[in-house]
């Protein structure tokens, strides 16, 4: 599988909708470019609730953890040191997941986003050439 990032190819919604649906492609986004547009972005609101809830509860946890330490014994903030991490990663890759499927659902949101060149395209290998030389972007 070869990935192609959205600067260098440009494929129309329909056709990509074709290739993902015959296994020929699977749509992709950065987990840190994901995050970012679901914080400042115009996106479906339970997309961010959910986002901003569970990084508030990741935050939560350590901070609960930083303080049950004090109460009680010293290693509690442990928890917190390796939960915390481990659900913000969760909602990183949540992100770009939830933002894959609304592309995939909602044409204008996919144009919006391939205009700003965050999509990625992952190929397989035996259709690279044949899409790269049909969605090609000329005169990179």
């Amino acid at each position: 599988m070869k990935v192609f990032y959205n600067d260098k190819i440009k494929i129309p919604y329909y056709e990509m909708l074709g290739l993902v649906n015959n296994g020929i492609l699977r749509l992709g986004i950065l987990n840190h470019i994901a995050t970012q547009i679901v914080i400042h972005g115009k996106i479906p609101m339970p997309i961010k609730a959910a986002s901003h809830l569970w990084s508030f509860i990741a935050l939560a946890i350590f901070v609960i953890s930083i303080f049950l330490s004090f109460l009680y014994s010293w290693w509690l903030f442990i928890i917190g040191l390796v939960l915390t991490p481990a659900i913000l990663r969760s909602v990183k890759k949540s992100n770009a997941e939830n933002l894959i499927d609304l592309g995939l659902k909602d044409q204008a949101w996919y144009t919006t986003l391939m205009d700003a060149n965050v999509w990625m395209y992952n190929i397989e290998d035996e259709y690279v050439d044949l899409i790269y030389n049909k969605y090609k972007i000329y005169g990179l």
